[in-house]
């Protein structure tokens, strides 16, 4: 951890942030890839009844691949 942080805000108040930031950073990266996922199948498929749950699908496919499988 940065010392300087650590002297200006205080270590206890620092841990009291750092699991309230991380799991901002969390929401907001599924929120992105959510937006990704339905702005790809709009571009691809035309099923706009169906985009819905294909949407879905692919999102969940997308929390279980593997770190970095992406971008091989």
């Amino acid at each position: 951890m940065n010392d300087r942080a650590v002297k200006l805000i205080g270590d206890d108040i620092l841990k009291t942030i750092a699991p309230e930031l991380a799991d901002t950073m969390r929401e907001n990266v599924r929120a992105q890839r959510w937006v990704l996922v339905k702005r790809i199948l709009r571009k691809c498929c035309s099923l706009p009844d169906k985009q819905e749950k294909a949407t879905l699908i692919v999102q969940e496919q997308t929390k279980v691949l593997p770190a970095g499988w992406a971008t091989a």
